[in-house]
């Protein structure tokens, strides 16, 4: 039995201006803007998001490093798993 990557599901980039940021992938690849949360913003494509994050207030303390611009600049991924029935996942 194997598991299969279902589809990626999210990942984070950290921005410096969001309405700007949301503004371009809107524009040039159709995302659509959403809020979700506590007031938190994501742009959708089909069942994928990328979440998005000011870089002037972090979201999450583990990920205060990530800078816009900079190779850390996406600080996590999230993937969705297709699981065969019987495959124990453990909580990461």
């Amino acid at each position: 039995m194997t598991i299969a990557i279902d589809r990626l599901d999210h990942l984070v980039l950290t921005v410096r201006d969001m309405d700007a940021t949301c503004s371009f992938y809107n524009r040039v690849l159709g995302m659509e803007r959403r809020t979700f949360g506590d007031n938190r913003t994501a742009l959708y494509f089909g069942r994928q998001k990328l979440n998005l994050h000011d870089a002037a207030k972090p979201v999450d303390p583990n990920v205060r490093h990530a800078a816009p611009g900079s190779s850390a600049h996406i600080s996590h991924m999230r993937f969705s798993l297709a699981v065969p029935r019987g495959v124990i996942i453990f909580p990461y």
